[in-house]
């Protein structure tokens, strides 16, 4: 029996992308999926294209975001709560509004879970991305070669950030594990869904990186994450030492959202096994400084490229990232 897909996208104001992303995810070679769009209260043409999708094909589904919580972290876990009200399906996927997904993306993900048998344990994959413009245009055929995101261990997924939801396909095992987060929470604001996820699965599960580009990511301006650079250099490096301090606030942005998974690790049966490790992880964020570093280098996690690796372990030794830290009484989940 063919395996169910269930894509979750949301949306907010992206009609000049959006109708040649859902095109893609018609065109896959894989027809088994169905789609769930969420709008967060699109001001443009974006809803009016979504319904033109519904009414073209069945598998879509458009709904609005209900709650009186916006933004494009509430929205996706708002929706992502919303599925896990649904039946089940044997695996599921993060889409966002204004990339291109290439016809096999699917099929390869799918075909990739039924050759491994990676059915029994929670577990996800994700593959390479090329980067295209907001013209479309190729920027480069894969960022894993500027940016290094192939996952190397589990201690990396705490620490560097590099799994792209949008390029991931999660099973049914851990999608049912991780559990709901509560939109009302001031700490929702800083959660990423795809590294919520990849690290329950780091603790659970396990996880693969495949090493082919499924998929065009496209950069704009409007991105929730334009700020975001791909090319780091000794120009960069330099400036980002003379900014330290800001820099400093984005890595305690990142170490915070871990700070809150483990919050929400802790909540869940663990083993002996489970419980130091996420012990360990809370103990290294939190005291920084050169045991840290040592701590990182010993199981080889990577930031990214050189000038990235040296940048964050900078911020690690240095523990200056401490003071921007979330309060644990804070986190009440």
């Amino acid at each position: 029996m063919e395996k169910s897909v269930l894509i979750m996208m949301a949306t907010y104001n992206g009609e000049k992308y959006i109708e040649e992303q859902i095109e893609s995810i018609i065109n896959q070679t894989y027809e088994n999926w169905k789609l769930i769009i969420q709008d967060d209260g699109s001001e443009d043409k974006t809803v009016q294209i979504i319904n033109y999708f519904c009414k073209k094909d069945s598998r879509i589904t458009f709904r609005k975001n209900d709650t009186s919580v916006h933004g494009a972290f509430s929205n996706f876990h708002s929706l992502i709560n919303y599925c896990k009200t649904l039946e089940k399906y044997d695996y599921y996927m993060f889409s966002d509004q204004d990339d291109i997904w290439f016809n096999n993306k699917i099929e390869f993900f799918v075909d990739y879970f039924h050759k491994e048998s990676k059915e029994s344990i929670p577990f996800f994959c994700y593959a390479d991305l090329s980067l295209i413009d907001g013209d479309g245009k190729k920027i480069n055929d894969s960022l894993n070669s500027i940016w290094k995101i192939d996952g190397k261990n589990r201690v990396s997924l705490f620490f560097s950030h590099k799994v792209y939801g949008c390029n991931m396909m999660i099973n049914e095992k851990l999608f049912r594990i991780v559990p709901e987060l509560d939109i009302n929470n001031i700490n929702i604001n800083i959660m990423s869904h795809d590294n919520y996820y990849a690290k329950f699965a780091a603790v659970f599960g396990g996880f693969a990186y495949l090493n082919v580009s499924l998929m065009d990511y496209r950069r704009h301006d409007n991105n929730e994450t334009a700020n975001q650079k791909f090319t780091v250099d000794f120009k960069r490096l330099l400036y980002r030492v003379s900014h330290i301090n800001d820099l400093a606030k984005k890595h305690a942005n990142i170490y915070n959202q871990t700070l809150v998974t483990i919050a929400m690790l802790k909540k869940k049966k663990l083993n002996n096994k489970q419980r130091k490790f996420i012990d360990v992880m809370e103990t290294v964020i939190k005291t920084g400084g050169f045991k840290a570093l040592k701590f990182c280098s010993a199981n080889k996690v990577l930031w990214g490229n050189r000038i990235e690796n040296i940048s964050r372990k900078l911020i690690l030794t240095l523990g200056i990232y401490r003071k921007y830290l979330i309060d644990e009484s804070d986190i009440d989940l």
